[in-house]
C-alpha cells in the first residue's frame, strides 16, 4: 500500500469522521504522524513478503532463511527460475475453524518468489529445515535454471 492511498483513505475517513478527529493523527508536519503513516505502509507490505527469507551471498555460494514453523518438508516445494528461488506450500488449520477464537497466525496456501543476486548452478544444490528455518544453499553460476529442489 502506498502513501497516496492512505492519504485518500484519510481524506474520506475525515469525511465520515470530521475534520478535528483526523487532523492531529494526518498532520503533514507532525513528525509522529509522518512516523505512523510510514510504518504502517511497511506493515501493509509486509504481508506481501510471506514467508520471510534472508539472502546471503558467499563467494561461491548463495544461502536464502526461510521462516517456516511448524512446516514439514512434505508441505513446502521450491524451485529456482534463473536468479529466482519460488516457495511454494499451504500452511494446514490445526483446528477445525468453529474452535477458534483468535486467529493470528497464517494458514493456507502461500506463494513467494526471491530475487536472488545471481543465477545458481544445478549441482550441489542443498535444502534443509533447521529450527523453523528453511535453509537453502544455492552454489553461485554466471547463467543455469534449475527445477524442483528436494528438501532433506
Amino acid at each position: 500500500m502506498d502513501m497516496e492511498k492512505l492519504l485518500r483513505w484519510r481524506e474520506f475517513a475525515q469525511k465520515m469522521q470530521g475534520k478535528d478527529f483526523w487532523s492531529s493523527l494526518f498532520d503533514n508536519n507532525n513528525q509522529q504522524s509522518t512516523d505512523l503513516m510510514s510504518g504502517f505502509a511497511k506493515m501493509m507490505d509486509a504481508d506481501a513478503s510471506f514467508p520471510r527469507a534472508d539472502v546471503y551471498q558467499k563467494d561461491t555460494e548463495i544461502i536464502v532463511l526461510i521462516e517456516m514453523p511448524g512446516m514439514r518438508k512434505e508441505d513446502v516445494q521450491l524451485k529456482v527460475l534463473g536468479d529466482r528461488l519460488e516457495v511454494k506450500g499451504v500452511i494446514p488449520l490445526p483446528y477445525p475453524p468453529n474452535y477458534n477464537v483468535t486467529t493470528e497466525r497464517f494458514h493456507g496456501p502461500f506463494e513467494r518468489t526471491i530475487q536472488l543476486p545471481t543465477n545458481v548452478k544445478r549441482e550441489g544444490v542443498k535444502a534443509k529445515f533447521i529450527n523453523g528455518l528453511l535453509e537453502v544453499h544455492l552454489p553461485r553460476s554466471l547463467n543455469a535454471t534449475l527445477e524442483s529442489i528436494e528438501i532433506e
